[in-house]
C-alpha cells in the first residue's frame, strides 16, 4: 500500500511539473519578439515631467512626477524605493512621493493581463533638482540671481550659518568701489602749418647756426674781394 502511495505522489509531482512547464512554454511563446518591440515603443513614447510643491502647513517639500501617454500595457515599479505607477483610466498618471535632489529609476514592466506578464520592458531615469530652503531668506532680497539665493541650486549648503556668511561676503563684494579704467586721450590731427611750426621749433638752433655760418662766410668773401680790388 505504501508503495502505491509513493508511486502516486511521484506521478502527481511529475504531472504538475509537466503542466507547469507547458504553461511557461505557452507564456513564452505568446510573448513574441514583435510583442516586446511593441511594448518598448509604447514605453518609449511616454513623457516624464515634474512639478515642485511646498506644503504651507508643515513646510514639507517635494516633487510630483507626471508620466503622460501611459497605457494599460505596462506599469512602473521600483522594488528598492517603492516607486509605483499604474494605469488609472487616464493617459497621464502622477505620484507625489519624490524628494528633491535625488535621481530615480523607473522600471517599466509588462502588465499581468498581457502576454509578457512581468517582462522588464525598459528603465527610464528622472533627476530632480536640489531645493534651496534659504532662497526666500531676507538676505537674498535684491540678489535673487546669486547662486546661493536661487530656488534650485546644485550647491550644497551645510547650515544657515554657512549660508549667512557666504551671502554677506557676496554682498560686501558688491559694495567695494570698482576702479575706473582710464579713458584714452584722443589723438588730435595736426594741420600742415602746425606740423611745419613744430618742426621749426624743434630744430631752430640748427637753422640759426646755418644762418650765422652762412652770413659770416659771405662777409669774409666780400672783404677778401675788396682787398684784392685795392691791390
Amino acid at each position: 500500500m505504501k508503495y502505491f502511495k509513493g508511486l502516486f505522489l511521484v506521478s502527481l509531482v511529475a504531472l504538475l511539473s509537466v503542466l507547469f512547464r507547458t504553461d511557461v512554454f505557452a507564456l513564452d511563446s505568446a510573448c513574441t519578439q514583435e510583442e516586446q518591440v511593441r511594448l518598448r515603443q509604447l514605453a518609449n513614447a511616454t513623457q516624464i515631467s515634474y512639478e515642485f510643491y511646498k506644503d504651507t502647513t508643515d513646510d514639507t517639500v517635494g516633487f510630483t512626477v507626471q508620466i503622460s501617454s501611459f497605457t494599460p500595457d505596462f506599469y512602473i515599479y521600483n522594488k528598492k524605493d517603492g516607486t509605483y505607477f499604474e494605469y488609472n483610466g487616464n493617459s497621464t498618471v502622477s505620484n507625489s512621493s519624490f524628494a528633491p535632489g535625488l535621481t530615480y529609476q523607473l522600471p517599466f514592466y509588462a502588465s499581468d493581463s498581457g502576454a509578457c506578464k512581468g517582462y522588464l520592458i525598459l528603465t527610464k531615469v528622472v533627476s530632480l533638482p536640489n531645493y534651496n530652503p534659504y532662497s526666500e531668506d531676507p538676505l537674498c532680497k535684491g540678489i535673487e540671481t546669486y547662486e546661493l539665493c536661487k530656488k534650485f541650486t546644485p550647491i550644497r549648503i551645510t547650515s544657515y550659518t554657512d549660508f549667512q556668511q557666504r551671502v554677506k561676503q557676496y554682498i560686501s563684494s558688491l559694495k567695494e568701489p570698482t576702479k575706473e579704467t582710464p579713458k584714452p586721450t584722443p589723438v588730435k590731427t595736426k594741420t600742415i602749418w602746425e606740423m611745419i611750426w613744430d618742426f621749426t621749433a624743434a630744430y631752430y638752433m640748427f637753422f640759426l647756426a646755418i644762418v650765422i655760418v652762412g652770413a659770416t662766410t659771405g662777409i669774409v668773401v666780400i672783404e677778401v674781394k675788396k682787398r684784392r680790388s685795392i691791390l
